[in-house]
Parts: structure tokens; C-alpha cells; sequence
């Protein structure tokens, strides 16, 4: 096995900082504070990218201030803050999180949520535990103490310009609290990890007990257990958390954020509501809101074909079934059916598909269109090896063809594009799309 500081200069060499650029930044059109373009980037590409190589690897390397954008989450909570980075730090950051991720990714067990909802459905399976506890961590990524975050990171990587170049990546949007510069900028390829690496001592301490089931996704915590000691695992977790800057909301305290009840109430984590079990039957379902956010985007879709100048049925079928199934993109599974996969609330989805009939009749569109209930089966028992819902990892020109012409109302034939303009305006259709796709699960995702 190589050495920290052998694969830290490995992710760093000019090649692999090229590829990131070619394969992660280059079709991008966020823009730091510098508003850059990728464009205007890789007119000198070979220079920037010697520029980060020599920076970093000398301990030189300086993160541009992030531009910020404040997210709501509704009414009467405060906004979440993303900060953006300029290209060269995008490129600088996804390297570092590359490196973070061969050295510590197995110390660390990351789970997205539909992976933790499995888990948790298996494990009810057993009816080894008849109580429910989920924790909620208030400000978790502006809380997380720096210093506290470097003694976890020395542990794994003793080499002071690696630690170097991370702190100064969290401090370009910290704060000071009480003595301690503290926050980790949410938006950064490597927050995710840092995060995980913060909290690893309360998840292994967890993981490895034989008498609850522990699962974390990001800053809500999930355990079943028995009645008699979940007043102590609160206790813990909240013990634990408060010596590290963390404050953790308690069932008593804050029971719209924390819940501690009995296995055969109603409960919800991450998105997923579990419903009372009746004659041995548990139903597990979206959130209300996850589902009202799903029709309110459907039928945003249609109002914006009605309000359109062509009115292009093609186009909004193209749009409404993307929107039912999701699609494959980058090696993932995106949209709102792709994160609820894990329901079996069949009753919810045979509603959804009326929804889209009724939508039909009510704009007078006459068109036959992709089904949830069909698209949940492809997911769940045939994701990939079928044709059911777009992969748009596999799309060739041709496709890509297909999909423009869609946009443009006319022929594939009769666009005069080389097979070079085609990738770039597809690239940029699909990650439009895909944003629409992920904004249906933004609290979430």
C-alpha cells in the first residue's frame, strides 16, 4: 500500500487534476466569486493546472472566498447556506476529497438514504426491539469545531500540509464560537466525509453493540432499541455531541426534530414515514410534503406547456415521463422514485399515475405516458437491465439528437450541430433536468 503522502501527490499529479476538470467541471456552469467560465478556464488549462500541482504540493495553495447561496427550508427555519467555489478550487477540492476518500472512506461508513431505509425495514423484519429513538443534530456542519476536526484527521493522516490544505478549505467560511473557529461550508466536495470522520467515534461506538440498531444520515440519528435503554443512549448521544460543540435536540425538548416512542407508532426518518403496523403489515410511505412537492412539480410541467408559444406535446411527455421514472446519470439513480424506491405504499403510486390522467384531461392533451407504479417494479427489480426510464450515461449522439430536437421542435436531421455541440447543449439539457429532478427531494438529497 502507498504511502499518505505518495497517493496525496498521486490525486494531485497534473493528470488526475486534468481529468477532473475534463470529466467533472469542464460541462459546468456554476461560477464562483471570480465568475470564471470553464470556458474562459481551459484557455490556459495546462497552466492552471501546474499552478494548483506546484501550489498544493509546496503548502502555497490558497482557497478563493466561496460565493454563497442561501437555500430556503420553509417557514419559520432558518435558511441553509451553499457555498460555491471558484473552478480552480473545485478542482483543488475534488482531488482532496478523492484522497480523503482512499484513506478514510473505510473508516467511515457513508449510506444513502434509500440503502438506511432498507436496513431499517430489515431489521423490523426481526422484531428484536419494540422502541424508536431518532435524534436530530441542530447546526451540525456550522457546529463542527475545527481543532476537534484536525485531532480526528491526525489520527489517520500525520502529514501537516495535507492538514494544512484542509483547514484552510473550512476556514474560508468559519466562524468563531465562544473560543472556537468552528463550521464546515456545506456544497464542498469534501464536507460529506469531514462530517463522517467528526462523528465516527459515536458511530463505531454504536455499530459494533449487539443491543440496538444504529444508523446515522448526516445529522439525524436512528436507533431501535428497547424501552429500558433508550433514555440512556439519549443521554449518550447528547453527552457526547455537547463535548464536541454539537447540540442535539431531545425528544422532550424538541419533539417535532427528536422522537422517542414506542415501535408501534407511527414514525418517520429521512423522507419515510412508517405507519402504525396493522395484522403484521407495516406501510411505508413518502413524507406529505415529499409527496405534495411531487405534484406541485408535475403540475408545474403542465402549466408551463400551456403557457408555452409551440405547445409541443412530444416535449412535455418527454419532460412528464422523466419526471415519473427519473433516469440513470452519472452512475446514480436520480429523482424522486429513485429515492422513494424503498416504499411499498402501492395504494400512493396508483394515485400518482390518476394524478397524470386527470392532468391529461384537464389540459386536453391526449397522450399516454410512463407509469410510477410500472417504474417502481423496473427500479427495485430490473434497474439495469431495462429501457424503462433513460440512462443517460449510455445516450449516444444519436440520442443526444433525439433529445435536442425535442427542445427545438423539429427534426434530429435538421439540426446543423457537430457531434462536439451536441454533448455540450445535451449536457446541458440533462443537468437541467437533473437539478428539476433533485429539487424534488432538496431537503433530502
Amino acid at each position: 500500500m502507498k504511502t499518505v503522502k505518495q497517493d496525496f501527490h498521486d490525486y494531485f499529479s497534473y493528470e488526475n487534476l486534468k481529468n477532473i476538470f475534463l470529466e467533472d467541471v469542464k460541462l459546468s456552469n456554476v461560477m464562483g466569486v471570480d465568475n470564471i467560465t470553464p470556458a474562459v478556464f481551459e484557455r490556459e488549462l495546462e497552466g492552471n493546472i501546474k499552478l494548483i500541482e506546484r501550489k498544493v504540493i509546496d503548502g502555497t495553495y490558497r482557497f478563493t472566498r466561496y460565493k454563497e447561496k442561501v437555500i430556503s427550508k420553509g417557514a419559520k427555519k432558518l435558511p441553509r447556506v451553499v457555498y460555491i467555489p471558484t473552478i480552480r478550487d473545485r478542482i483543488t477540492l475534488k482531488a482532496l476529497n478523492q484522497f480523503l476518500q482512499r484513506r478514510l472512506g473505510n473508516k467511515t461508513k457513508q449510506s444513502i438514504p434509500q440503502n438506511v431505509t432498507r436496513d431499517i425495514k430489515k431489521s423490523l423484519t426481526k422484531k428484536e426491539y419494540n422502541w424508536v429513538v431518532k435524534l436530530d443534530i441542530s447546526n451540525f456542519y456550522p457546529s463542527i469545531r475545527h481543532e476537534e476536526l484536525k485531532k480526528r484527521l491526525r489520527r489517520f493522516i500525520r502529514d501537516d500540509n495535507i492538514i494544512s490544505l484542509i483547514d484552510k478549505a473550512i476556514s474560508r467560511a468559519s466562524d468563531v464560537i465562544a473560543g472556537h473557529k468552528v463550521g464546515v461550508p456545506q456544497g464542498l466536495s469534501i464536507s460529506n466525509i469531514l462530517s463522517a470522520i467528526y462523528l465516527r467515534n459515536l458511530d463505531s461506538n454504536f455499530q459494533s453493540s449487539t443491543s440496538v440498531f444504529y444508523r446515522r444520515y448526516v445529522d439525524d440519528i436512528f436507533i431501535l432499541c428497547n424501552k429500558d435503554e433508550s433514555e440512556a443512549h439519549i443521554n449518550y448521544i447528547s453527552n457526547h455531541c455537547k463535548k464536541t460543540g454539537l447540540k442535539v435536540y431531545t425528544p422532550e425538548g424538541n419533539p417535532e426534530k427528536s422522537t422517542s416512542c414506542r415501535i408501534t407508532n407511527n414514525f418517520s426518518y429521512v423522507g419515510y414515514v412508517y405507519e402504525a403496523e396493522s395484522e403484521g403489515y407495516r406501510n411505508i410511505t413518502a413524507r406529505k410534503s415529499s409527496k405534495q412537492k411531487l405534484i406541485d412539480s408535475l403540475t408545474g410541467i403542465y402549466t408551463a406547456y400551456a403557457s408555452s408559444r409551440n405547445k409541443s406535446i412530444p416535449l412535455l411527455k418527454w419532460r412528464l415521463d422523466l419526471r415519473i421514472t427519473g433516469c440513470i446519470s452519472e452512475n446514480k439513480g436520480k429523482g424522486w422514485l429513485f429515492f422513494f424506491s424503498e416504499i411499498n405504499d402501492l395504494q400512493l403510486l396508483h394515485e400518482l399515475d390518476l394524478l397524470i390522467k386527470r392532468l391529461n384531461k384537464r389540459f386536453k392533451v391526449d397522450m399516454r405516458n410512463k407509469s410510477f407504479v410500472r417504474a417502481w417494479h423496473e427500479i427495485n427489480y430490473n434497474r439495469w437491465r431495462n429501457n424503462y426510464f433513460p440512462n443517460f450515461d449510455r445516450f449516444d449522439h444519436t440520442h443526444m439528437r433525439m433529445v435536442i430536437a425535442l427542445y427545438r421542435n423539429c427534426n434530429p436531421e435538421d439540426l446543423k450541430l457537430s457531434d462536439k455541440e451536441v454533448a455540450k447543449i445535451f449536457n446541458n439539457i440533462k443537468r437541467r433536468e437533473v437539478k428539476a429532478l433533485e429539487s424534488d427531494i432538496q431537503s433530502f438529497s
